[in-house]
Formats: C-alpha cells, sequence, structure tokens
C-alpha cells in the first residue's frame, strides 16, 4: 500500500536498514557509537529514496492528467483533490484506502496506473 504517513516512511527506513546491516558480518564487533553511525546512514539513505519516489510518483500523475481519455479535461479537479488526499501525510491508513478505491471507481481508465502504483515494490 502506498503510504506517505510518518510512521511508516520511519518504519522503511529501519527496515531497508537492518536489511542492509544484516549484509555486515561483523556490525556486531563495531562501537555502539559506530554502529548508530552506520544505522543513521542507511536510514537517510532510505528516506532519501522515499523522497525519489514521491518525486516520480508526481510525474506520473502529471502524465496521467495530460491523458484526456484517462483523466477528461473537466475533471481534473476532481482527479486532483483525490491525488492531493493519497499523498497528504495526513491521510491516515484507512483514508487511504477509502481514496484508492474511489480514485479507481471514479477514474476507472486509470486503474491499472494506480494499482501499479499501490503493490509495495513500487510505493
Amino acid at each position: 500500500m502506498l503510504d506517505y504517513s510518518a510512521a511508516q516512511r520511519l518504519r522503511r527506513a529501519e527496515e531497508y536498514a537492518e536489511t542492509m546491516i544484516s549484509h555486515i558480518p561483523s556490525f556486531h564487533m563495531l562501537s555502539k557509537d559506530a554502529q548508530n553511525i552506520e544505522r543513521k546512514r542507511y536510514m537517510d539513505e532510505a528516506q532519501a529514496t522515499a523522497k525519489g519516489c514521491a518525486t516520480h510518483f508526481s510525474g506520473s500523475v502529471l502524465r496521467i492528467k495530460r491523458t484526456e481519455s484517462l483523466v477528461p479535461p473537466e475533471r481534473l479537479q476532481e482527479f486532483d483533490s483525490l491525488i492531493h488526499q493519497l499523498m497528504s501525510p495526513d491521510t491516515t491508513t484507512g483514508e487511504f484506502d477509502r481514496v484508492a478505491q474511489e480514485l479507481s471507481a471514479q477514474f476507472p481508465r486509470v486503474k491499472n496506473w494506480l494499482t501499479w502504483w499501490l503493490r509495495p515494490v513500487n510505493a
């Protein structure tokens, strides 16, 4: 699920850091300070990639909006509103799911595009 809540961004960064650390056989031999520095470096790296994902998603949204067969010009404001809700850091998981379903229902021609972005590997 594509979710931009602060808690989920942090959890994603923590999971990335733990995965990267697990590939360092001698990590446990580092001092606590060195471990913390490495963990923070990996978390920062993960957070930087999340920003890149949001940038790619935003670019993708622009391409979708420019395709009149997907989003009719008279419905651009409605589409923009739903996308804004989807990307808002204040949107809860439940609200996110509801908005994603509404987006698919109101704009059925973007369903495949949205489904692709909702896949965890792409989100």
